[in-house]
C-alpha cells in the first residue's frame, strides 16, 4: 500500500516541480516583456517631448538664445539632458553647459538616420562629450522649409534604464540586462557599473535574433542560466532576464527530500495509511480541483486546511501563484497608473505651452481620445472626444481639399509604422480655418495588427500667417531690387556667406550671383585694382564692413565679367545691424562705370589729338565736297546729254529710216556711185544712232532690259569675239570663280560693256601684252561704301574685272576718266564715252565701277553687280529672235500715236509698205478717239513714249487697254523720263523699240508681237 502512496505522492511532486519551473520561465519571459514596456513609455516621454520643443517658437524663428532659456528653465526630469546642435555636428544648446561657455561639435550614433529619415530616431549607448557618462538619447530633426536646419536631442542617464530593471516584484539573484543593437550592455540590475558597455554574452547575442523567446545559456562570468527576452518596439533594444539553474532545480530538489523522508515514513505506515488514504483522499483532491479551478478564473485562491500534507502542498502552491498573480496584477495597475500619470503631465505640458492638441487612437475599436484642445480643432465636442470619437468625426472637421492627402498619409503610417507627420487644414466649430501640424506613430503588436495611434498637434495658424506675409513682403522686396538699376548683395554676418542677390547682378557682372559661403571663397570674383593687381578677398568691401572695420567701404575695380569681358564697377557696402547693434549682414550696391571709365578715357584721349582730329575732319569735308561736286557736275551732265538724245533720236529715226527707202529705191538704179553715197549716208547715221546710244547710257536714261544672268556664260561665251577684236599680239585669260552667284542685269548692255573695257585695254598696248578677265563674289564693307561717298551700299556683290598690261594712266586721267568725251585717244580715234557708257549702266544696274591704274603698269577695271538673292528668280534661256513673218494685211489696222511729224509719217510709210493699215494721231486725246470710232479694227497701238499734251504714251496706252483689254501695245522712245522705265528697267510686261530704228525693224517688232498670243 505504502509503494502507490509513494508513486502517488511521488507523482504530484514532480508536477508540482515542473509547473514551478515553467512558472518561473513564464515569469521570466513576463518580466522582460514588462521592462521592455517600461523602456518604451521611457522613450515615449522622451520623444513626446522633442514633439513639443521641435515646434517652439523660438526654435522655428531661429531665437537661440530664448529656446536655451526655455529649455534651461524648464524643470527636467533627473538624469534628462537636452543638446541642440547645427547638421555640421556644432552643438548650440546644452542644458549642462552655461550659455556663453564654449561647446563642443559632436556626432551621435543615429544622426545620418535621422538626417536621412527626417524623424525621431533612437541612438544606441554612447558616451557624453562634456559629462563624459554612458548615455541613450533620441535625435529628432529640426525642418525648415523641407531643409534640415537642426539636430534635437534629449538624453539620458543609463542609470535611468537601471531602475527600470530593478523594479519591486523581481526576484533575488535574477539578473536583467538591457542590450543596445550593437550588442553592449546598457544596463543591468547587478553590477551596473561592471558591465555598462561592454559586449553581451555571444550566446545572448546568438539566440535573441527574434521578437521575444527564452533559451539555455551562460552568464557573463560562466553559470548558466534560463534567458528570457523581449525587443523595445521604439528602439529594437532587447530586455534580457536570466534565471540561474540552481533556482529552477529547487522545486525539484525540494520534492525529491520530501518525496526520500516521506517514502521512509509511508514505508512503515503503508498499511494504516491506506486506509485512512482512502477514507480522507476524495475531499481534499475535490477542494484541490476547485481551487485549480478558481486560480484558471483568476480568483483570488485562499490557503486551505486539507489533512492530507502532499496534497496541502499543491493547494499552498496554488495560493502562492494566486498570490504572485494578483502581485503581478497591481504592478501592471501600477505601471499603467504611472503611464496614465506621465501621459496626463504631457498633456498639461502640452496644454500649458498652448495650441497643443493630443489624441490616442484606439485602432481596433475606432475611438480616438482627445483633449479638448484637440477636438476644437476638427469642430469636435470635446466631452465626445474625452469619452472616444469614431475616426470619420475629426474627418469631417477636415478642409474637404486636404481629406484625401491626410488620409493617404494616415493610411501610410498605419500600414509602414513610420512617423506620421502631416500640415493640413481644418475647420473647426467656429467655421474659422485654420493650419495644424499633426505629428504620430502607429503601434503593432507582434502579429503586425495596428493596436493604438497616439500623437499630438499644434496650431500654425498664425505661423502660416506670418510665414505668407513674409514671403509676400520678401517678393515686393524682390521685385523693388529687381527693379532698380544697381546690383544688390547680401551676406550675412560673420561668416560672409551670399545669401540673396537682385536680377541686376548677372546683367553687371555678366554672370549669377556665385555661391559664396564665406569670405575667403570672395577670390571666386576676380577683380582687379586700376594699377593691376588682382583684389584679395578681405579687400573687397563686403568683407571689410563684416568684420566692422569700416562702417562704409567703397571701392572701383575692373572686374572679369562672366564672358570674359573686363568692365569698371563700383562696388559700396554697409553692414545691417539688428537692435543691439550686432552686425548681422553686410549690403553691397554694385554700380556698371564702365561708360563712364570709357567716356572719361575717351575725353582725355580728344584732348589729346584735337588738333589732329579736326585736320582729319576737314580733310574728310573737303573730300565729301569734291565728290559732291563730281557727283552734281556729273548729274548735270547727264541731264544735258539726256535732253540732247532724246531730240537728236527722233533726228536720226527720220534720217535712217528714209535713208533706208532711197536705198532700195537706188539700189537698182545702175549707179554705183549713188549708191555708195547712200551707204555711206547710212552708215554715218549709224554711228550717230551709237553715239546718243552711249549718251543716253551714261546719264542712266538708256532703258534696260535685265535678266537673272551667269557671269560666268558671258565671260566664256565672248571670249572668240574679243578675240577677233583686239587682235592675236595680246593674249587673253579668263579666271572664272566657282560657285558664282547670279546677279541681274542687261545681258546685252553687260556684253557691250565688257567688249568696251577690252577695247580700252586694247588701246593701251600698242606693242602687245596680256589682258585678263576675271570673275569673283564679293562683299563690300561699309569702310569701302564711305570712301566712295555712299554710292554703293554695304553687301554682297558679283565683280567681274578686265585687267590690262598697258601704259597705265596719271592720277589726274584716272579721275576724269568715266566723264562724258573725256578721251586720251586723238582727235578722231574715240569719242570719249566708252567708259562713261560703261560707268552709266553700272550705277543703272545698282552696281559700281572701279578703276585702279598706275602709269607703266596696267589698269584693271572692276564692275560690281549685286548679287541677286530673292527667291523663285531663274535664268531665262536665250531665245533665238525668230524670222520675221509675212505681214497678214487682211483686217490689221494699227494706230500710230507720234508727236513729231516727220517721225509719225516715217512711220506710217513703213507699216503701209509693209502691207498694214494705219491710223496716225499726233497727240493722246486724237489717239483715242480714234480707237472709239476704230474699237474692233485696230490691232495694236504703236506710240511714243514721250508726247506732246497732258498725256503720255504710258498713259494712253492705260486708257486704251481700259477700252479694248486685249489690245497689243508696242512703244518706242529716244528717252523714257521714268514713264515705262523705273529704277533703269523696264516695267514687267512692255514692249519698246527703241529710236532711232530701222524700218526692217520695225515691221519685224509689230510682226512678233502680233503673232505672239495673249494680249
Amino acid at each position: 500500500m505504502a509503494l502507490p502512496i509513494l508513486v502517488f505522492v511521488g507523482f504530484i511532486l514532480w508536477q508540482f516541480a515542473s509547473a514551478e519551473r515553467a512558472r518561473l520561465e513564464g515569469n521570466a519571459l513576463d518580466t522582460a516583456h514588462v521592462i521592455a514596456a517600461d523602456v518604451d513609455r521611457e522613450l515615449t516621454s522622451l520623444r513626446s517631448a522633442l514633439s513639443v520643443l521641435v515646434h517652439s517658437q523660438f526654435l522655428q524663428n531661429g531665437d537661440i538664445d530664448s529656446f536655451n532659456h526655455q529649455v534651461t528653465s524648464a524643470n527636467l526630469m533627473n538624469g534628462i539632458n537636452i543638446v541642440l546642435r547645427a547638421p555640421d555636428g556644432q552643438q548650440l544648446v546644452n542644458t549642462r553647459v552655461p550659455r556663453g561657455e564654449p561647446l563642443p561639435k559632436t556626432f551621435l550614433p543615429s544622426d545620418q538616420a535621422a538626417i536621412d529619415l527626417k524623424k525621431p530616431v533612437v541612438t544606441d549607448l554612447f558616451t557624453g562629450s562634456v559629462s563624459g557618462t554612458p548615455l541613450y538619447a533620441v535625435t529628432m530633426p529640426v525642418i525648415h522649409n523641407d531643409e534640415i536646419v537642426y539636430l534635437l536631442s534629449v538624453s539620458g542617464s543609463v542609470e535611468r534604464l537601471q531602475k527600470l530593471s530593478r523594479r519591486e516584484g523581481i526576484p533575488i539573484g535574477w539578473t536583467i540586462a538591457v542590450v543596445d543593437r550593437g550588442d553592449r550592455i546598457l544596463a543591468r540590475n547587478a553590477r551596473h557599473e561592471e558591465f555598462v558597455g561592454k559586449p553581451a554574452t555571444r550566446d545572448l547575442q546568438e539566440n535573441t535574433t527574434g521578437p521575444a523567446g527564452t533559451w539555455r545559456g551562460f552568464t557573463i562570468d560562466g553559470q548558466p542560466v534560463l534567458g528570457a527576452y523581449a525587443r523595445s518596439q521604439l528602439s529594437d533594444w532587447r530586455v534580457a532576464v536570466g534565471v540561474r539553474d540552481v533556482e529552477l532545480a529547487a522545486p525539484l530538489r525540494h520534492s525529491l527530500w520530501y518525496l526520500g523522508w516521506l517514502g521512509a515514513g509511508l514505508a512503515a505506515l503503508s498499511a494504516g495509511m491506506a486506509w485512512l488514504f482512502g477514507r480522507h483522499i476524495t475531499a481534499p483532491m475535490e477542494m484541490l480541483a476547485a481551487q485549480a479551478v478558481a486560480l484558471g478564473r483568476g480568483e483570488m485562491v485562499a490557503r486551505s486546511d486539507i489533512p492530507v500534507h502532499e496534497v496541502a502542498k499543491v493547494s499552498d502552491a496554488l495560493a502562492a501563484a494566486s498570490a504572485d498573480l494578483r502581485q503581478r496584477e497591481r504592478e501592471r495597475d501600477a505601471a499603467e497608473a504611472a503611464l496614465r500619470e506621465s501621459e496626463e503631465r504631457f498633456r498639461f505640458a502640452f496644454e500649458a505651452a498652448g495650441g497643443v492638441g493630443s489624441w490616442d487612437w484606439d485602432v481596433p475599436n475606432d475611438r480616438i481620445y482627445a483633449n479638448e484642445t484637440f477636438a476644437s480643432f476638427f469642430g469636435v465636442d470635446p466631452e465626445h472626444a474625452g469619452d472616444g470619437a469614431p475616426l470619420s468625426a475629426f474627418v469631417a472637421g477636415m478642409h474637404p481639399e486636404d481629406r484625401v492627402t491626410a488620409g493617404a498619409e494616415i493610411e501610410n503610417a498605419i500600414a509602414t509604422g513610420m512617423d506620421y507627420s502631416a500640415e493640413y487644414r481644418v475647420i473647426g466649430s467656429d467655421g474659422a480655418t485654420r493650419w495644424i501640424a499633426a505629428r504620430g506613430r502607429c503601434y503593432h503588436d507582434e502579429t503586425g495588427k495596428p493596436l493604438r495611434f497616439p500623437g499630438i498637434a499644434i496650431d500654425l495658424t498664425e505661423r502660416k500667417r506670418t510665414e505668407e506675409a513674409l514671403a509676400a513682403s520678401e517678393r515686393r522686396l524682390q521685385a523693388i531690387l529687381d527693379t532698380i538699376p544697381v546690383g544688390i548683395v547680401i551676406a550675412e554676418a560673420p561668416s560672409g556667406r551670399i545669401i540673396s542677390g537682385n536680377a541686376q547682378v548677372e546683367r553687371i557682372f555678366g554672370h549669377p550671383v556665385l555661391p559664396s559661403q564665406d569670405v575667403e571663397s570672395y577670390r571666386d570674383w576676380i577683380g582687379f585694382h586700376p594699377d593691376g593687381r588682382q583684389v584679395q578677398a578681405a579687400e573687397y568691401p563686403m568683407a571689410r564692413v563684416l568684420r566692422g572695420a569700416e562702417e562704409r567701404a567703397e571701392m572701383e575695380l575692373l572686374y572679369r565679367r562672366g564672358d570674359g569681358r573686363k568692365a569698371w564697377l563700383r562696388l559700396m557696402a554697409a553692414p545691417i545691424r539688428d537692435e543691439v547693434g550686432r552686425i548681422v549682414a553686410g549690403v553691397v550696391a554694385c554700380l556698371d562705370v564702365d561708360r563712364e571709365k570709357q567716356a572719361e578715357a575717351a575725353l582725355r584721349s580728344l584732348n589729346a589729338t584735337l588738333e589732329q582730329r579736326i585736320a582729319e575732319a576737314i580733310t574728310e569735308r573737303e573730300k565729301a565736297e569734291a565728290q559732291l561736286r563730281q557727283a552734281q557736275k556729273m548729274e548735270a551732265v547727264g541731264r544735258l546729254t539726256g535732253g540732247v538724245a532724246h531730240d537728236f533720236n527722233n533726228l536720226l529715226t527720220v534720217i535712217t529710216g528714209n535713208l533706208e527707202m532711197l536705198r532700195r529705191k537706188v539700189e537698182n538704179s545702175g549707179d554705183p556711185r549713188l549708191v555708195r553715197n547712200v551707204d555711206n549716208a547710212v552708215e554715218g547715221a549709224k554711228r550717230a544712232a551709237q553715239l546718243t546710244h552711249r549718251l543716253l547710257a551714261f546719264s542712266r536714261q538708256s532703258p534696260l532690259q535685265p535678266e537673272v544672268v551667269d557671269l560666268n556664260k558671258i565671260v566664256a561665251g565672248m571670249s572668240e569675239l574679243l578675240r577677233r577684236t583686239i587682235g592675236e599680239n595680246i593674249a587673253i585669260e579668263t579666271v572664272l570663280a566657282g560657285g558664282l552667284w547670279r546677279t541681274e542685269a542687261d545681258p546685252n548692255q553687260l556684253e557691250s560693256a565688257i567688249l568696251n573695257l577690252a577695247v580700252n585695254a586694247r588701246d593701251a598696248m600698242p606693242e602687245g601684252g596680256k589682258l585678263t578677265l576675271e570673275t569673283a563674289n564679293t562683299y563690300l564693307d561699309e569702310a569701302y561704301s564711305l570712301s566712295t561717298g555712299g554710292e554703293i551700299k554695304a553687301g554682297q556683290y558679283v565683280m567681274v574685272s578686265v585687267s590690262d598690261t598697258g601704259s597705265g594712266m596719271t592720277p589726274d586721267v584716272k579721275a576724269k576718266v568715266f566723264e562724258p568725251f573725256f578721251t586720251t585717244k586723238p582727235v578722231g580715234k574715240g569719242t570719249g564715252l566708252g567708259l562713261a557708257q560703261v560707268y552709266g549702266f553700272t550705277r543703272q544696274s545698282g552696281g559700281h565701277a572701279a578703276i585702279y591704274s598706275e602709269l607703266g603698269q596696267g589698269t584693271t577695271v572692276k564692275l560690281y553687280f549685286p548679287r541677286m538673292i530673292r527667291p523663285g528668280d531663274m535664268m531665262r534661256p536665250v531665245e533665238e529672235t525668230p524670222a520675221p513673218a509675212a505681214a497678214l494685211v487682211d483686217g490689221e489696222t494699227i494706230l500710230v500715236v507720234e508727236d513729231e511729224d516727220m517721225v509719225r509719217d516715217f512711220s506710217v510709210s513703213v507699216l503701209e509698205d509693209a502691207g498694214y493699215r494705219v491710223l496716225a494721231a499726233e497727240d493722246g486725246q486724237a489717239a483715242l478717239r480714234l480707237l472709239l470710232a476704230n474699237r474692233d479694227e485696230i490691232a495694236l497701238l504703236f506710240t511714243d513714249v514721250v508726247l506732246a499734251g497732258s498725256m503720255n504714251g504710258r498713259k494712253v496706252a492705260d486708257e486704251a487697254l481700259k477700252i479694248r483689254p486685249d489690245l497689243k501695245v508696242l512703244f518706242t522712245t529716244g528717252y523714257t523720263r521714268n514713264a515705262i522705265v523705273h529704277h533703269g528697267r523696264l516695267d514687267e510686261g512692255i514692249q519698246l523699240i527703241t529710236k532711232p530704228f530701222a524700218a526692217a525693224s520695225l515691221v519685224e517688232r509689230v510682226r512678233r508681237i502680233l503673232d505672239e498670243k495673249g494680249s
